[in-house]
């Protein structure tokens, strides 16, 4: 199981810090990372016999990831090397408007949007078109449960083929 972060969305345009002066887009962005990292314990227990890895964005502070998955002994925050090789040994991955999900996807990982609150400002609109969509804790675990139980690799389906489309060239092969 893989948790990829969220990223910067439209209006979004910088990396935010705790002192910067309240706006909107501050505001979503801390909301959407205190719901991301108080999932993992949820995550931890319901699948305590998986190795969860958190792969934080780069531009994220990995101490908070750190201190989120402190004393969970299946949860590891991680941040090393390409992608490519988490998404292909991950039995899903869970995210928050990141294209990590976009490349999960074209190789056949289980994806899953997180959004507990969405903006159409704030928000990376295409990778949370792909995949799975949960909304709430009960809801996320019920949906990685089910994408993990369904086997590897999962094939695109026609509606994330249709999405992906205008911006990923040769879906079909060379």
């Amino acid at each position: 199981l893989s948790l990829t972060p969220s990223a910067p969305g439209a209006l979004a345009l910088r990396n935010l810090e705790p002192d910067d002066p309240p706006s909107e887009a501050w505001r979503f962005r801390e909301t959407v990372m205190t719901a991301m990292t108080a999932m993992i314990p949820v995550l931890a227990r319901a699948f305590a016999g998986l190795r969860i890895v958190v792969r934080p964005h780069p531009s994220e502070n990995h101490q908070r990831w750190r201190q989120a998955a402190a004393g969970l002994a299946n949860v590891e925050v991680v941040h090393e090397g390409t992608v490519a090789p988490w998404l292909m040994a991950a039995s899903c991955a869970v995210h928050n408007g990141c294209t990590t999900a976009i490349e999960g996807r074209l190789v056949g990982t289980p994806v899953v949007a997180y959004r507990p609150v969405t903006s159409p400002d704030y928000e990376v609109e295409l990778p949370n078109q792909v995949g799975a969509t949960a909304v709430d804790p009960d809801g996320l675990v019920a949906t990685v449960r089910a994408l993990i139980g369904g086997g590897r690799p999962l094939p695109l389906k026609a509606a994330e083929r249709a999405t992906l489309a205008p911006y990923i060239a040769a879906l079909d092969g060379p």
